[in-house]
């Protein structure tokens, strides 16, 4: 699978929010034509969850590797991955 290798970062405000990657700068925009205060919240969340992507996708194979040997003792990339989404 080819895609634009993290890790990726979000830049931006209410308003308008920018998943971006070095060097290569916004890698799309996440944007909300209104004010409604929850509707922000929520693409602010969807921003945070779109930067995450390589680190999540990485996550997952990190743990179907430990799965297959049988060891999920260490889910720390997992934990990684998931803080980049949660506020």
């Amino acid at each position: 699978m080819k895609h634009t290798s993290g890790p990726w970062t979000l830049e931006g405000s209410s308003g308008c929010y920018a998943p971006s990657a070095a060097p290569w700068g916004m890698l799309a925009a996440v944007r909300y034509l209104g004010n409604a205060p929850e509707r922000i919240a929520e693409e602010a969340a969807n921003a945070r969850l779109i930067a995450a992507a390589p680190d999540m996708f990485e996550a997952l194979r990190y743990v179907l590797d430990c799965a297959e040997r049988g060891d999920l003792s260490d889910l720390q990339p997992v934990r990684a991955a998931l803080a980049k989404v949660q506020p």
